[in-house]
């Protein structure tokens, strides 16, 4: 298990929240081989104050996360080559204090009981709302500090 860990989401418990202060320091990785999709949902957090980057596939999301940890992954369930479940407990595992979102459009009830016992922090159905997005980036931040 690295011993790396994002500070962003201590900050919250240690100010009192502000939203707009508090979204600039978190960093969010949006996981989906639909690229059209991802690129969309970066754009719109980050005029909302994120730093949000987007990888298309499960291998790219884990070469990332070793490079540059996130406050929060947003993790689709269903990908080529590699599964949002399969990514979801490969980061679990190495790296525990992120908090992952699971963003799904087909998932079954067994893929929304796998995630979350895996230890996502919720599932997302698609497209969501983006306002629905920011404020389950922010509660999970909260509730999982690095």
């Amino acid at each position: 298990m690295s011993g790396r860990q994002s500070s962003r989401c201590r900050y919250l418990e240690t100010k009192e929240f502000d939203r707009t202060l508090h979204m600039q320091h978190l960093s969010v990785l949006v996981v989906d081989d639909e690229n059209g999709f991802a690129d969309i949902l970066v754009q719109r957090l980050n005029i909302r104050g994120f730093m949000a980057h987007a990888v298309y596939g499960g291998q790219q999301a884990i070469d990332f996360v070793r490079e540059d940890i996130p406050d929060v992954i947003l993790l689709d369930v269903k990908m080529p080559l590699m599964s949002g479940i399969e990514v979801l407990r490969h980061i679990k595992q190495q790296y525990p204090s992120i908090a992952v979102i699971m963003l799904t459009g087909y998932s079954s009830l067994n893929d929304d009981q796998e995630a979350l016992r895996l230890g996502a922090f919720d599932v997302l159905r698609k497209p969501p709302e983006i306002d629905v997005i920011v404020e389950t980036l922010r509660l999970a931040c909260k509730q999982n500090p690095a």
